[in-house]
């Protein structure tokens, strides 16, 4: 039987707590911010974004910058933007980590996935979300899309509804994440992303992925992957582009430094 498609869950966008505690304009000028909760474990805290298509951009912080916090976090040392992706399966009961990992394997790609393990947070109204997550191996975190399976209904994590996907941009959904990663990385991501989607992806290295709820009109999700613009940056930058409706005028494109980080979110037409 073949494996069922992936789709893209969320984006992670790391920011300092105070950023999340009081959004600047440049996220309230945008989006519609649906409060998340506090994780398992205490040291991270998110607000969501969601978005008509299904998928969501997450906010996080580790609670008050403590140097604790981050301590041992699987993203304790990502500088602030955006720092990870995670796919999803339409039944997570079908997911299988050892067939994933075989298909890894025939493409002779040093990447493989751990088993599953419980995460969850408990939402500002008290409500407690499980779900397990299954992280990439041999690669550094980012580089390829870690998965979100829920245990909880997905509509407890994922709140959708009209008034919180209407967003002043207009953005509707994902286009896709962008990964910018160095030439020495390039080819084996494309084969481990050509494992996980069942495709080669398109001549501009684009791996199409579905999305929960389908994708609006628009084309497929994808990640997309090239060589670095700026070869000496860092080895790994992770961008966001958002699907907007076709109009005269189209959002501008956010770039925003935050520290050493920066956060980039390009706009797309449908």
């Amino acid at each position: 039987m073949a494996p069922t498609p992936p789709q893209l869950d969320h984006v992670v966008l790391l920011l300092p707590h105070a950023t999340l505690v009081d959004p600047p304009t440049w996220l309230t000028s945008n989006f519609t911010l649906t409060p998340g909760g506090t994780h398992a474990g205490g040291e991270t805290q998110n607000t969501l974004v969601l978005f008509a298509d299904g998928t969501y951009l997450e906010l996080i912080a580790f609670v008050d910058d403590k140097p604790e916090c981050r301590k041992d976090h699987w993203w304790g040392k990502k500088d602030f933007g955006v720092i990870d992706y995670a796919f999803t399966v339409p039944d997570v009961k079908s997911f299988d980590v050892k067939k994933l990992n075989d298909r890894l394997e025939r493409k002779e790609t040093k990447v493989r996935y751990a088993e599953p393990t419980a995460g969850g947070r408990t939402r500002e109204d008290g409500v407690e979300v499980k779900w397990k997550v299954a992280f990439p191996e041999g690669v550094e975190r980012g580089g390829m899309p870690f998965w979100c399976l829920d245990v909880t209904e997905r509509k407890l994590r994922v709140p959708i509804s009209r008034t919180a996907t209407e967003h002043p941009c207009g953005a509707v959904g994902m286009a896709g994440v962008l990964a910018q990663i160095d030439q020495t990385r390039l080819p084996s991501i494309g084969e481990a992303l050509a494992a996980i989607v069942e495709e080669r992806g398109d001549g501009n290295a684009r791996f199409p992925v579905g999305t929960p709820s389908g994708t609006y009109g628009a084309t497929a999700a994808s990640i997309r992957i090239k060589e670095p613009t700026d070869r000496t940056k860092t080895a790994l930058d992770l961008s966001l582009v958002l699907h907007v409706p076709k109009r005269e005028t189209r959002p501008s494109d956010i770039y925003q430094s935050i520290g050493s980080g920066k956060v980039a979110i390009f706009f797309e037409s449908l």
